[in-house]
């Protein structure tokens, strides 16, 4: 995983060289940074540096015990638990904002709760999951568009603050939608080589278009089209772009799986 960050972290710094110095800025904002910037942002010292993957990392870290602690916990003690976390999160990770180390729900406090969550719903079968897959995709919709409404609504208001925080990571709605969503998945079987060709590059989608500088220069290419087309050409536009970005992606980290097979082959020998 973090060879695969590393060279999506290189690759999105290279391009972003190449841009700066072949003059198109596209915009006086960005400047040029020294070859030593890549070393921070290799380390992710930046909070917004892949915060996903540093909040993933110490999940991964903690599992040990939070499996240990799922396989001797009782039911009901475990529900409990569960509600309570959500109800703290929900009351001063979201409505309040009373805390920092809940983050909005991009950390690893939040992620250890949507992680309690997945297990706690895989072993015990709670009755919230056993509706059919078209009614977790149902409920999945219809989470996602009371966000979107009420993000509107919001901004129709003036309310930018709670506009915002409508599609935070904490959001009890935002985490209702992600638990249908992955019970919807689980219930669907699809054998496809191509499918799974396409989804081993998925967290590379993420990493491509989260590269600290490149994702600057996203912004402002969909800003301008926002700014100065109409609404057909700005949707046209930002779809065409959504997709180049993720065939690009695709195809990049295929280079990333041959130099890995490469590196980790001659590792596992040089061990051996």
């Amino acid at each position: 995983m973090l060879f695969q960050v590393f060279f999506f972290t290189i690759v999105g710094f290279s391009i972003y060289k190449i841009v700066i110095t072949s003059g198109i800025q596209y915009s006086a904002r960005l400047s040029d940074l020294p070859v030593s910037a890549l070393l921070f942002n290799i380390l992710l010292v930046d909070f917004w540096d892949y915060w996903f993957v540093k909040s993933y990392l110490l999940l991964f870290i903690l599992s040990p015990m939070l499996n240990a602690f799922v396989e001797h916990v009782a039911r009901e003690q475990f529900k409990t638990l569960l509600i309570n976390f959500f109800i703290f999160q929900t009351a001063y990770g979201w409505l309040f904002e009373g805390v920092d180390h809940i983050a909005k729900g991009y950390s690893t406090i939040s992620f250890i709760g949507l992680y309690l969550l997945a297990r706690y719903v895989k072993i015990y079968r709670p009755r919230i999951a056993h509706f059919n897959k078209y009614h977790d995709l149902l409920i999945y919709l219809f989470c996602t568009l009371m966000t979107t409404g009420f993000a509107v609504v919001m901004l129709k208001v003036g309310n930018k603050d709670w506009a915002q925080a409508a599609f935070y990571y904490c959001s009890p709605l935002v985490v209702i939608a992600s638990l249908y969503l992955v019970l919807f998945f689980s219930k669907i079987k699809i054998r496809s080589r191509f499918i799974n060709t396409i989804a081993v590059s998925a967290f590379a989608v993420y990493l491509f278009h989260c590269q600290s500088q490149l994702f600057h220069y996203y912004k402002m290419f969909i800003s301008q089209w926002y700014n100065n087309s109409n609404i057909i050409v700005f949707l046209s536009y930002t779809i065409l772009f959504i997709i180049a970005v993720f065939i690009a992606s695709v195809l990049l980290d295929k280079v990333r799986i041959i130099c890995w097979n490469a590196l980790s082959k001659h590792i596992v020998n040089k061990v051996s």
